[in-house]
């Protein structure tokens, strides 16, 4: 807490004491800081996607009367139909009216008394580079783009992996690449020779190396210890570029390990609160050395209530299936009536698709920082449709002749379904957002769940004396191709998140593997301690805590954690349309039923998600829960687990310290330095064979057999074996081809495999950056060359 006069912060203090009216003082390590003049605005302000959802219902409400109005003066129109919708209105606004009202003359003095006595600030001090206040750029909306359409740094989307990643590269122009390469290796520059100060600077740190360190602000370090190697992460990191920069820094630790014969390597991971889900599966392939995905990935399901099990039921079959029903039901109506009311009911069906994509446009857009005239051109398609083309579609059903000319047009614009953003649905697959089948995959087959049957037909579970439902478990689609293998190391360097050299540095020269806790490494920095621990080769150091030492080693466990600000918006998109698509569902049917608060006269509209009434509110949630497989009991084909927060995985030894701010090595180097000199007088192994808690909170059958003293016996990947015999195969036919040749016949094999269908022409060689060479074959003047991987096949 920071007093109105400022008095209670100083710069470099970390505390501060504060004395009471009661005579009683007390010292505070956190501070929290609020500008007064924006706390009556972040509890008032509405959330801008009311106003959108105000212009959704307006548009709704006109659509009806319009259409009824039409409907009215045609012979044979079914008039109660048109009619019977009017008074049907969107419900997130009644929501609103009923939650936003004034709020409590309390709750806003006692705000007001807050400001007034406590929390004020120098605005100086709070603002940041770009001029924003911070306060501020709380409130603001963070648009975050979905991982087909931009690579983003939220964990959230990495768990689709490296399909969404080969989609988002983009070329930079080789002047611009090099000149933020030299930026950003000005600044690597600056915080390592910061770190390298700071550790020097203590008395301990004379005998410590610093070999890497990376991050525009320190992120990943590497450090020599004695006989001991540090590899430091402050984070799973929050960009592609701090995927590579823990792999550089990864590469650094073992190239210097062996080059030194340091056989110890402890992890750092005080205060790691998590990042990529990506980085974290790698990281965890690499230390344990296991590169089969079904022995290294995690398992994962969600809880499935009845209401998201109605709509994959509903949605799930997948988007071609919902639109050639809907086709279907056009040419259904349309040949049953005249050609007049057949012409009316398709044309207010797309103006009522018009309407829903308008407001599509509008929320999506920003919600993911593509709104405006002129959207960022990644936006389009993904996020932002052509809302104009459906007027057109509408204007050609109103000047068609006959039923056959009506349905001619629906067939040849719907089914190419160019007015849903891609972000909603997988291409070609089932699934409907938030349920794609892209994400969770069979753990034994490592293929999706075949039409969803994970989520609609889910696995019940009888925990805590209640009965609920659970899709089937499976691991993230990206983790096989996390895994450090040859195939996959390829695709991963292609796309610059990993060294192309890696494969060189993953037999790492550690025997003996230990990570360090505070307790507070969560979500990804969660799922990688826990996976390390029970694998029975790593040793668990902590400190801190409440003194009793049994703390856990981690706090929440990794999923993707999805913000909801983006979330909601395809959820309501893809509700609105999916109830477009597919009327009177069995989930809007369902959504219905359960909407008790939101009732207009008679009439009860489905329930969905929509945004937080007020502006200043947001969530993050975990849609997946994880599960460790080694923690299974029973029989192997029926095995039952808790998800990993149910569990306390306590630390083999527990320090009763309490070093503040090591989470970066200069906050507190002396600390830092101190905790790493205790753990590096103990012996590993015999800890981990003895945990200190043993009885009380580790049993017995945790504890790892001798074998695992000594790490790690590598688990090979199939498929890495399956390609280097592929490699071996094609060598072998490739030296008998080229022994024919040497023979005396091997004419044919020349002309099988090398001569060209097409006349020669010549070749031209082409210097390229680098030194490199590129040989381009060109036909004679008169003559194209056309398909040259099919006309080499040619006799």
């Amino acid at each position: 807490l920071v007093g109105f006069d400022h008095s209670l912060l100083r710069q470099g203090e970390t505390s501060v004491t504060l004395t009471f009216a009661n005579g009683g003082s007390s010292s505070v390590d956190w501070v929290i800081a609020m500008d007064p003049d924006r706390v009556q605005s972040s509890l008032t302000t509405i959330n801008d996607f009311y106003a959108s959802f105000q212009e959704l219902e307006t548009t709704r409400d006109k659509w009806r009367q319009d259409r009824a109005d039409e409907c009215s003066k045609i012979p044979g129109c079914p008039h109660n139909e048109a009619m019977s919708d009017a008074g049907r209105r969107f419900h997130a606004v009644s929501a609103y009216r009923r939650l936003l009202g004034d709020l409590p003359d309390e709750l806003l003095k006692g705000a007001a008394r807050l400001v007034a006595d406590q929390v004020a600030v120098k605005s100086s001090a709070n603002t940041v580079a770009s001029g924003v206040n911070t306060f501020d750029a709380l409130l603001l909306p963070q648009p975050m783009l979905p991982v087909p359409l931009a690579a983003t740094t939220a964990e959230s989307r990495m768990h689709h992996g490296v399909r969404g990643l080969r989609e988002t590269s983009t070329a930079v122009p080789s002047s611009v690449a090099s000149s933020e390469q030299a930026t950003e290796g000005s600044k690597f520059e600056e915080v390592a020779a910061k770190v390298r100060e700071c550790i020097k600077s203590t008395e301990l740190g004379k005998d410590v190396k610093v070999i890497y360190v990376g991050g525009q602000k320190e992120f990943a370090t590497v450090l020599a210890y004695g006989d001991m190697m540090v590899y430091k992460l402050q984070s799973m990191g929050t960009s592609l570029q701090d995927m590579l920069t823990a792999l550089i820094a990864y590469k650094e630790l073992v190239k210097y390990a062996r080059k030194n014969r340091i056989k110890r390597v402890l992890i750092d991971l005080v205060s790691n609160g998590g990042g990529l889900v990506l980085l974290s599966d790698v990281l965890q392939s690499l230390f344990i050395k296991d590169y089969d995905p079904k022995t290294l990935c995690s398992l994962y399901d969600k809880r499935v209530a009845e209401y998201w099990r109605e709509w994959v039921l509903s949605f799930g079959q997948g988007l071609d299936h919902s639109i050639q029903q809907h086709v279907d039901e056009i040419d259904k109506r349309a040949r049953s009536t005249t050609l007049d009311v057949a012409k009316w009911y398709a044309k207010w069906q797309l103006k009522y698709l018009y309407g829903l994509v308008t407001a599509s446009n509008d929320i999506l857009g920003k919600a993911f920082g593509c709104s405006g005239a002129f959207p960022p051109a990644a936006c389009r398609g993904q996020i932002i449709v052509d809302a104009e083309e459906i007027l057109s579609w509408a204007n050609k059903v109103e000047k068609a002749q006959d039923v056959d000319s009506i349905m001619a047009i629906v067939r040849d614009v719907l089914p190419k379904h160019p007015f849903v953003p891609t972000s909603l649905y997988d291409n070609g697959a089932a699934g409907w957002f938030p349920f794609t089948s892209g994400e969770i995959v069979d753990r034994e087959t490592l293929d999706p769940f075949e039409d969803l049957t994970d989520v609609s037909q889910p696995v019940e579970q009888f925990w805590g004396g209640v009965k609920a439902n659970f899709s089937k478990r499976g691991i993230f689609a990206s983790c096989p191709s996390s895994v450090v293998a040859a195939q996959n190391v390829i695709a991963l360097s292609m796309q610059g998140l990993m060294p192309d050299d890696i494969l060189d540095y993953r037999d790492h020269p550690f025997e003996d593997v230990a990570v360090v806790t505070d307790g507070l490494s969560g979500s990804a920095g969660s799922s990688f301690p826990s996976r390390l621990i029970v694998s029975g080769y790593v040793t668990a150091f902590t400190y801190g805590g409440n003194g009793d030492g049994f703390m856990d080693t981690s706090a929440f466990a990794g999923g993707n954690v999805l913000e909801y600000s983006s979330w909601w918006p395809r959820t309501a998109v893809a509700a609105e349309l999916g109830m477009w698509l597919l009327p009177d569902s069995a989930w809007e049917r369902y959504a219905i039923s359960i909407n008790a608060t939101h009732k207009h006269g008679d009439t009860v509209t489905p329930a969905y998600p929509y945004p937080m009434p007020l502006q200043a509110a947001n969530a993050r949630f975990n849609f997946n829960i994880m599960y460790l497989k080694e923690l299974g009991v029973g029989p192997e084909d029926k095995q039952t687990m808790l998800p990993r927060q149910y569990y306390r995985i306590p630390a083999h030894k527990h320090y009763m310290r309490w070093p503040k701010h090591i989470q970066e090595s200069c906050g507190n180097p002396k600390g830092q330095l101190e905790l790493y000199q205790a753990i590096s007088k103990e012996n590993w192994c015999a800890v981990r064979m003895n945990p200190e808690k043993l009885g009380k909170g580790w049993d017995q059958a945790c504890v790892p057999k001798a074998e695992q003293c000594k790490c790690c016996h590598t688990i090979d990947n199939p498929d890495e074996k399956k390609l280097a015999t592929a490699v071996i195969v094609l060598l072998i036919l490739l030296g008998v081809c080229c022994c024919t040749c040497l023979g005396g016949i091997g004419y044919c094999c020349y002309k099988k495999f090398f001569h060209p269908g097409v006349p020669r022409g010549d070749a031209r060689t082409v210097p390229l950056a680098g030194g490199q060479q590129y040989t381009n074959a060109v036909a004679p003047a008169d003559q194209q060359l056309t398909e040259p991987a099919t006309a080499a096949r040619q006799d």
